[in-house]
């Protein structure tokens, strides 16, 4: 797996491997440069990416295009003025442009900053201000460009709207305009390159208790992600993990981009608006998944379709949860019906996982 080279581990046995991991990346890793653009150089046809749209329409996607098109976009916001250390708000649902914009964020050095696409124009302000936003970019979703319009007199300091997938006035069409742009984007050199210790990205907590707060992760922080991947997800090359969550929350980071392309695993996207649990277990049968990771709520309402009588769900290797206490009953019922037991992760915004099963 690519991830051993940025570790050390003796994994003979449990107690040996927390003894001995350590993380050993060099001093300017960029998971845009040494892990997808190496990938897109060894396994150029690997797969990186199987995305599934809310009409049902299935797009693969290799690494070799995801670090073309995140050359290309890396281009397009540099040639917008865009600097290393600038935030970008990133309102993106669960379309597949997001995978290629977050690699060309991290090879430009800029920060970018998750937002989910439930947020109202008041929640897209605070962050705006909070984190002095550039730009923002979103998914063509009318309920989220509505919120954005509706925001920006309140942003001064947003400067630059794109929109992925579509057109509107007043917005730069990310797909169209990237196009233009080469597929090449070379590692910068001297004050422009990443090290290790920059910061990459912000998320903004729940705010459970008051204003969401920012919680900010440098360029090292995808190889904490080798853990939650490897040792908890049990991701392996070849495979198509499958995590349910928004790209606005942390659990993405967790289980849509970084520690499986680090095991070389392929993601699995579903971009649908309302949760059908049949409809997830019907993509969980076709497209022959091996690892899933979900609450247990959705659990819970899976487990009520008659499992063992309707679906196959033999692929299924590895099923992960986290988000919310996962209840004995709810681990028992799936597991009487799939033969699969459910893994239970702990983590918050401010760290990768911390505990898990």
């Amino acid at each position: 797996m690519l991830c051993d080279r940025f570790i050390q581990a003796d994994a003979s046995n449990q107690k040996a491997l927390r003894r001995s991991y350590r993380l050993t990346p060099p001093e300017s890793f960029n998971f845009g440069f040494d892990v997808v653009d190496v990938l897109a150089g060894r396994t150029p046809d690997a797969l990186a990416l199987l995305h599934v749209d809310r009409n049902g329409q299935a797009r693969r996607f290799t690494f070799q295009d995801i670090g073309n098109q995140s050359a290309r976009i890396a281009n397009l916001l540099s040639r917008m003025g865009l600097q290393k250390g600038e935030k970008v708000l990133l309102i993106m649902r669960r379309c597949h442009q997001y995978w290629p914009v977050n690699v060309a964020l991290c090879k430009l050095g800029v920060v970018m900053v998750p937002a989910t696409a439930q947020l109202s124009s008041h929640d897209i302000s605070y962050r705006c201000n909070a984190a002095s936003v550039k730009a923002i970019i979103c998914a063509n979703d009318p309920s989220i460009i509505a919120s954005v319009e509706g925001a920006l007199s309140d942003c001064p300091t947003v400067s630059s709207l794109i929109l992925a997938g579509g057109s509107r006035e007043g917005w730069l069409n990310l797909d169209e305009a990237a196009k233009q742009e080469s597929p090449l984007f070379p590692r910068r050199t001297g004050a422009e390159d990443t090290l290790g210790c920059d910061p990459m990205l912000i998320y903004f907590t729940s705010g459970t208790t008051g204003f969401p707060k920012m919680a900010m992760h440098n360029f090292f922080y995808p190889l904490g992600h080798i853990a939650t991947a490897r040792y908890w997800h049990a991701d392996k090359p070849g495979g198509l993990h499958f995590t349910i969550s928004d790209t606005g929350w942390a659990k993405a980071g967790w289980g849509k981009i970084y520690g499986q392309w680090l095991c070389e695993a392929a993601v699995f996207v579903y971009d649908f608006d309302r949760f059908d649990p049949a409809k997830i277990l019907e993509l969980l049968q076709t497209y022959h998944i091996d690892n899933f990771c979900a609450p247990p709520t959705m659990y819970r309402m899976m487990a009520q379709n008659n499992l063992a009588a309707s679906y196959d769900l033999s692929s299924l290797a590895h099923c992960c949860s986290a988000g919310e206490p996962l209840s004995p009953e709810v681990f028992s019922d799936w597991y009487r019906q799939t033969g699969t037991s459910i893994r239970e992760g702990f983590g918050q915004s401010e760290t990768t996982c911390c505990l898990a099963t």
